[in-house]
């Protein structure tokens, strides 16, 4: 299939799973083959995530990534119809469990064993894994497993599980009674109960061990003025696109919406754990993020005429920074704006931007001074590291700074773009620093973040790394970290230890001998000491201003 055929919002999605596959090769250790990587897609009933992650297969299996990619849907590891309808006469006043979708109604044990097969079958001696497949037109569109599924043989790259509810955490009694007491606009409360959602809340609690399994996260969602409305007449459209290519098998236009509602409490007493993961009481408290925080990628359904596209949306405001110590050649004072970027907002549009960024990143790893690599002038290694998280870019601009939408704490939003605060500068003009913030640790202590910052050389001096700090402060933690670690702190990078420890990072460590670096007199090499840096951001009092 050729690069024009594939959506845009595909290439978003592919250029998300390269980059993190690259991020997941780098933590194995080179004696063994890794495991493949697992990504997690979550998207409303016809948002088209079924579509995207087929062509997302075709795209990333074809050259010249040349990738073994599988896809396994949620929907395949519902129950079969016996066991369907056994569990709606075991609850016969819960209509959330009256047919398959919500929580409770999959095969959990069978999805495990799918899930740890798939995660061992780059081994050595490693069978096939049988995938299941479910029929949604047999026994009048309520479905069932059928024999015969797909096969997969290793080795694998990379694994998808792609589903409604993938990734939804359960949550506390407290927080689901709480949500229940707010308006219902969908009338959930005419056709459930609030012990009905208990019991589903019961049942999702068994689905963490798949999310565990995950590496990486793509979300689709929908428009921001109908989010969740506009699944019924998305889901119609599926139906009726399913019934004109099987002879007219399948539900009737009542039927599916019958089907829609029992879906529906699921998105609003579950959905946020995506981002949120699990709480307890009150919804205040996190019992366990998701594993993947610092690799996920949002999308947002917009609708333009009947027609939708898809754009991504998790991207932070921008926030507006001065200083006294930062002045303008003209004498008058500038300021800084920082935007929160990644790979898809400088490709294509912005080449200049990555290729300028990638000079001084390169420039800087070869002085041998500051980062541990020895050599990242190749642009997709660059791309990998740098870019295999979140990335924050900092603009000097001058005249009068743009409008702020809101200030807490010290840190100031505005809403301007890349471009705008650029006002038609060079990008050596104008960058001021850039720093990615990325997951320090896998899986359970993900929640940790570790950063890399650069300042251009001809920006040095004029506090702009000081700022970048600050920042850090307040994008972190607004990515859903808890705390940052950083790894290697060598002791003569003497600025950054200066501007860490008056920052109030902890000192957590010392590690002799930690960098073989270039000496600063240009005369041969030497091993530096390095400092662990420790700051947790449960309680930043951040006050920038």
């Amino acid at each position: 299939m050729s690069e024009e055929t594939h959506p845009p919002a595909m290439q978003h999605m592919a250029q998300h799973v390269l980059n993190q596959l690259q991020e997941h090769r780098s933590r194995c250790p080179p004696s063994s083959r890794p495991t493949p990587l697992f990504v997690g897609v979550q998207g409303p009933q016809g948002s088209g995530k079924t579509f995207l992650t087929s062509r997302l297969r075709a795209h990333l299996s074809s050259p010249p990534h040349a990738l073994a990619v599988t896809v396994l849907s949620i929907d395949d590891l519902y129950l079969p119809h016996s066991g369907l309808q056994n569990l709606a006469e075991s609850h016969p006043r819960n209509i959330l469990f009256q047919g398959r979708g919500q929580p409770g109604t999959h095969d959990v044990p069978l999805g495990t064993s799918v899930l740890k097969n798939l995660k061992k079958i780059n081994e050595v001696g490693a069978g096939t894994v049988e995938i299941p497949f479910f029929d949604k037109s047999l026994y009048n569109g309520k479905g069932d497993r059928v024999s015969r599924g797909e096969t997969v043989n290793g080795p694998l790259d990379v694994v998808v599980l792609e589903g409604w509810c993938v990734g939804f955490f359960p949550t506390s009694k407290e927080v689901v009674e709480e949500r229940w007491k707010e308006p219902d606009i969908f009338d959930m409360k005419t056709f459930v109960s609030v012990d009905n959602i208990l019991a589903v809340n019961e049942r999702l609690k068994q689905y963490v061990e798949w999310w565990d399994a995950l590496d990486a996260f793509i979300q689709i969602k929908g428009p921001p003025s109908a989010q969740l409305s506009i699944i019924y007449r998305w889901r119609l459209q599926q139906e009726h696109n399913m019934k004109a290519k099987n002879g007219g098998k399948g539900m009737t236009d009542d039927q599916v919406k019958i089907f829609v509602d029992r879906y529906i409490p699921g998105y609003v007493f579950f959905g946020d754990g995506v981002t949120r993961g699990s709480s307890s009481g009150g919804g205040t408290e996190t019992e366990q993020l998701p594993s993947w925080i610092g690799k996920g990628l949002s999308l947002r359904l917009v609708m333009i005429e009947s027609s939708c596209i898809l754009q991504r949306t998790s991207y932070l405001p921008s926030t507006l920074w001065d200083s006294s110590r930062v002045k303008s050649d003209l004498g008058t004072p500038s300021f800084v704006t920082i935007h929160h970027i990644d790979r898809a907002v400088v490709e294509p549009n912005q080449t200049g931007l990555f290729n300028y960024l990638h000079s001084i990143f390169a420039d800087e790893v070869d002085k041998g001074l500051t980062y541990p690599q020895e050599d990242i002038k190749d642009p997709t290694a660059f791309g990998a590291y740098f870019f295999g998280g979140d990335v924050l870019i900092a603009i000097i601009s001058k005249g009068d700074p743009p409008a702020i939408k809101s200030e807490e704490r010290g840190v100031r939003e505005i809403e301007q773009s890349l471009d705008a605060a650029r006002h038609g500068q060079t990008w050596e003009e104008c960058v001021a620093g850039f720093y990615y913030v990325k997951p320090n640790y896998p899986g359970r202590s993900s929640h940790i973040c570790n950063a890399g910052f650069v300042v251009p050389p001809s920006q040095r001096g004029s506090g702009y790394g000081r700022i970048l700090a600050k920042s850090f402060l307040h994008y972190a933690p607004a990515l859903g970290y808890k705390a940052s670690v950083f790894n290697l702190v060598y002791n003569n990078n003497v600025a950054s230890l200066k501007l860490w420890e008056a920052l109030n990072f902890t000192k957590a460590g010392l590690i002799p001998k930690a960098g073989r670096l270039r000496r600063q007199d240009g005369e041969g090499e030497e091993y530096v000491d390095a400092i662990v840096f420790y700051k947790s951001f449960e309680d930043t009092g951040l006050n920038t201003h």
